[in-house]
């Protein structure tokens, strides 16, 4: 998302995570007998043991375009 002006970007969600944090945080929650329910799309199996890790080229790409666009405002593009 942008802003009418394209000055401003909102991210929703956590590109910058490894594969494995929303793992640990879940786990941790489950432990401690936190009603979380499972992230959706990110685990492989219905046992929440092995992650879909499919975002590291989009999370780079994202950096990649917002460094660059910040190239080019500084510049005055």
């Amino acid at each position: 998302m942008t802003s009418a002006e394209q000055r401003a970007v909102y991210v929703t969600g956590h590109p910058e995570y490894a594969a494995d944090t929303l793992a640990r945080e879940y786990h941790r929650d489950r432990r401690q007998h936190r009603r979380v329910p499972v992230p959706q799309h990110y685990f492989e199996q219905s046992d929440a043991t092995v992650v879909n890790y499919s975002w590291p080229d989009a999370s780079r790409r994202f950096y990649q375009n917002w460094l660059a666009s910040l190239t080019l405002t500084k510049v005055g593009l």
